[in-house]
């Protein structure tokens, strides 16, 4: 299982949203300028000691960051007693993008595209279930391309960019709508069973690029995803993870 974010994808991102340059990093933490993009670009593999002072800096937890090399979560079930997830991959443009068939009975839900409706329409009909409406994480187009098209084929409603909570009924499912801006300004996450479904809001162990201000995209993590049950959290790129795995090993909290 690889994780969707190296060691180098962390210290760079908290880096950026703490809007600290290489340089004042290097004087910092006393780490020459270029080991740290080395780091960054996964070519040079840090001591300990540079890990800690890096975290200290960064704001990042040290434990958590030296053990990210050697960790992933554990394999979540992906069934409940009323509601099966089944996860795609998707390629786009030589990297994964995750989309996910939500099944309860013979009806279902779509969260995200994976920008392949190829793909997801093929599987919709190898199931042999009613597609009742596709439900977008955020406008980036490799979670959203395609999503008209199946959205015509299949004769559903397409939902995105809620800006506040909300609870839907569609069918036989029950969603609760979570705005989670981060990522982006309208991210949102969807809560459906025990299974959360967050798009790049948050990774294994990492979280995804902020929108809104760096901070404030941490606190909305801890308030509204992390404040929850020891619920399945499905991200948009990467390995399948829980609350309980994020709170015990994700350096940035």
């Amino acid at each position: 299982m690889i994780l969707e974010d190296e060691f180098g994808d962390i210290i760079k991102k908290a880096r950026n949203g703490l809007k600290i340059s290489l340089n004042d990093l290097a004087l910092k933490t006393g780490i020459n300028e270029k080991d740290i993009s080395l780091m960054e670009s996964y070519k040079l593999r840090p001591t300990k000691e540079q890990i800690t002072k890096l975290s200290k800096f960064l704001g990042l937890n040290g434990k958590k960051l030296i053990n990210i090399f050697n960790w992933e979560p554990k394999k979540s079930k992906l069934e409940s007693n009323s509601i099966k997830v089944i996860k795609m991959e998707n390629d786009y443009h030589g990297y994964l993008v995750n989309s996910y068939i939500v099944i309860k009975g013979i009806n279902a839900l779509l969260i995200d595209t994976g920008a392949n409706p190829q793909n997801a329409s093929h599987k919709l009909k190898e199931l042999n279930i009613k597609l009742n409406g596709i439900l977008l994480t955020h406008g980036h187009g490799d979670h959203t391309y395609g999503a008209e098209e199946i959205s015509k084929r299949f004769n559903c409603e397409v939902f995105r960019d809620f800006d506040y909570d909300k609870d839907l009924k569609i069918k036989n499912f029950h969603v609760k709508v979570i705005s989670t801006p981060g990522h982006t300004s309208k991210s949102c996450s969807y809560l459906i069973d025990n299974f959360l479904f967050v798009g790049d809001e948050l990774f294994a162990g990492s979280i995804g690029n902020s929108e809104i201000p760096y901070e404030k995209h941490l606190e909305i993590i801890r308030k509204k995803i992390l404040s929850l049950d020891d619920d399945v959290i499905l991200p948009g790129h990467g390995p399948v993870t829980t609350v309980k795995e994020e709170k015990e090993n994700n350096p940035f909290f």
